[in-house]
């Protein structure tokens, strides 16, 4: 019951951010540059800093590293297949470059952060949150890597490191640090401040779509069609593939690192999508279909298939 909680209540919160930020836009609150400085906010100050705190809390145990180990090497073979599906769509979709590259983007990249940090940690605890940690290690080197230079690939900074590469590289190097000499960084006021300013960036991303979506017609979000069908096989179809071949190849792994794995599959495209497409003049309105429906899609979807993964593994 409680797990179902967590979850319907971070869904509604970022309906309600949504809305308020429909209600920004459609009273002009910010002025005519609101998205780009909503858009800038999120990408060059409040996701780096989300990356960062985000690393530096990991503590790594000889007990812990072989299970994040399997964490890592499974989120990548889910990588792949999602990778595999969104260009082989693509192709047959015929999209343009601008709608190609935040389609493969969303299907790869996944809201694994928001949405599955507090549900595992509800559920299971440090030692749930800890392996989803690995998985969105996974996923945010792909991002910031060949995601961004996807996204990046008619810019004119192309050549430049992204804020959010930068956040990573630096972030990989404090967290050896921190566990080599074992230093308590959580307890500091750095890192107290830069987590409170990292923790912004749900709320900016949901603000953002928000105001898309007042200029956005929605008729056109709900009948786009590669955008449905990606976010169905992503999110649903390619999972239970997954869950399946856990089952019954039985491997001889903690039921918890299955269980942590499959609901990261589960979660819809990664909101900031939308506001890096945005800065870096891709196709707003494929963002758009793939990060609104995607999350709307997410509350039938997750409660269903999680409680399926739990009594499966669990």
């Amino acid at each position: 019951m409680q797990d179902a909680q967590v979850l319907i209540f971070k869904l509604l919160s970022i309906i309600i951010i949504a809305v308020i930020g429909y209600f920004i836009a459609s009273k002009n609150i910010l002025g005519n540059n609101g998205k780009t400085v909503v858009s800038l906010l999120l990408n060059k100050v409040a996701l780096p800093l989300m990356i960062f705190c985000a690393y530096v809390k990991i503590i790594l145990t000889p007990s812990t590293i072989m299970n994040a180990l399997y964490v890592m090497i499974a989120a990548l073979a889910i990588y792949i297949a999602n990778y595999i599906y969104s260009k082989t769509m693509a192709n047959h979709y015929k999209l343009s470059p601008k709608e190609r590259s935040v389609f493969i983007s969303g299907g790869v990249h996944a809201n694994t952060a928001f949405l599955a940090f507090p549900l595992l940690f509800a559920v299971y605890g440090d030692d749930g949150l800890f392996y989803a940690t690995m998985y969105y290690m996974v996923d945010n080197i792909l991002l910031t890597t060949s995601g961004i230079g996807r996204l990046m690939h008619e810019n004119k900074t192309k050549r430049k490191l992204a804020p959010v590469t930068i956040s990573l590289i630096v972030s990989l190097i404090a967290m050896a640090i921190i566990n080599i000499f074992n230093i308590d960084f959580t307890s500091t006021f750095i890192f107290s401040t830069v987590n409170e300013i990292g923790s912004m960036t749900t709320p900016l991303a949901f603000l953002f779509v928000g105001m898309i979506v007042y200029e956005s017609n929605l008729k056109e979000l709900i009948t786009n069609r590669p955008a449905t069908n990606l976010i169905f096989v992503k999110s649903t179809l390619i999972p239970l593939i997954f869950i399946a071949f856990f089952k019954i190849v039985n491997f001889d792994v903690d039921g918890l690192i299955i269980i942590v794995v499959m609901t990261q599959a589960l979660m819809p495209p990664f909101s900031a999508l939308l506001s890096m497409s945005y800065e870096y003049n891709q196709d707003v309105r494929m963002a758009t279909s793939l990060v609104v429906m995607g999350h709307i899609y997410s509350m039938i979807n997750i409660p269903l298939l999680f409680s399926l993964i739990v009594w499966l593994f669990g």
